[in-house]
């Protein structure tokens, strides 16, 4: 009976758990290689996003050979993909963009913003209300992305503008991934872990390049050149480079995501989200150890941000 229980409400949560910690770690590790000082062979973040899930893709693809699996029937295929281009595709390449200019902290504190995001969206189309418990905590939860923004209040005008622009990023960030778990959620009900997870990775893939080709041919009809799909594979040039992008894909996404997509099937969508959001809690004793530095509104910001997700899920 508490074998049973345990499998069934701790382990998903354990899982998300890990998903959000080694997400945090390969975040780091990622900006690290989006900082290299050659921009010769400095990946686009979208560059490193493609790499991310087409490696993961092809490992996953190995182990649904080996284990097996059912392909998903063509109504969870439609969901997988969408999310998969939206929380892969889009969404993580927006993340690497934030993390590139304004770090891994402000980057994870600011998408917890997708939680009250949905509420407001659901307040405004849906019609569903809001609560004075939903209300607070969508102040604690802005009030700590605020803080965090604010941690280096001495930084000089450029990098004031390039965490600013970091901050959109990570904004539109929390909207595609809010959107992209949402779907995705909807599409794992009933579907094989292993299959699940390379459908959506595919369709990260696939979109990926088709976004860069729409860019291209954009910019043909412009005044600029293009180049999106060249940058696309400028990893592969550069054998080191690609190295540590493996690396980082490692960490961030092959030994993550069966865990994250198993929990992402498991729990309730409102569960699941808050214990994705705990990313940031694991990153801020890490940033040191990665070079970065944070001050007291930093910690400060990062919990009240936390608090405030959990106070919005659980007043839904």
């Amino acid at each position: 009976m508490h074998l049973a229980l345990f499998i069934d409400l701790e382990l998903p949560a354990l899982a998300a758990l890990y998903a959000a910690c080694t997400w945090g770690i390969g975040s780091h590790l990622f900006r690290r290689v989006l900082a290299d000082p050659d921009p010769a062979r400095r990946p686009s973040a979208a560059s490193a996003c493609m790499i991310k899930n087409l490696t993961a893709c092809l490992a996953f693809v190995g182990v649904w050979l080996i284990v097996g699996g059912a392909v998903p029937g063509s109504s969870s295929l439609a969901w997988l993909a969408w999310s998969g281009l939206l929380g892969f595709a889009i969404g993580d390449a927006l993340f690497f963009g934030a993390v590139a200019r304004c770090g891994v902290q402000v980057t994870g504190v600011v998408a917890q913003l997708n939680v009250p995001t949905a509420a407001l969206l659901s307040w405004m189309l849906l019609g569903e209300e809001l609560n004075t418990q939903e209300i607070a905590s969508m102040a604690l939860v802005l009030g700590g992305a605020t803080l965090v923004i604010l941690d280096e209040p001495n930084a000089d005008g450029q990098t004031i503008g390039k965490k600013r622009h970091g901050v959109y990023l990570a904004l539109l960030c929390a909207i595609c991934g809010g959107a992209g778990n949402m779907l995705g959620h909807g599409g794992m009900e009933g579907v094989e872990v292993v299959p699940g997870t390379v459908i959506r990775l595919g369709a990260g893939v696939i979109g990926a390049f088709l976004l860069a080709m729409i860019f291209d041919a954009g910019s043909l009809l412009g005044r600029r050149g293009g180049g999106e799909t060249k940058e696309l594979v400028r990893p592969f040039h550069h054998p080191e480079m690609m190295k540590r992008l493996l690396f980082a894909t490692l960490i961030a996404s092959v030994i993550n995501l069966l865990p994250f997509n198993y929990a992402l099937r498991e729990l309730r969508g409102g569960i699941s989200a808050v214990l994705f959001a705990t990313t940031p809690l694991f990153t801020l004793p890490l940033g040191p150890l990665f070079g970065e530095r944070h001050g007291w509104r930093a910690v400060a910001g990062t919990l009240l941000g936390f608090l405030g997700v959990a106070g919005i899920l659980s007043a839904s």
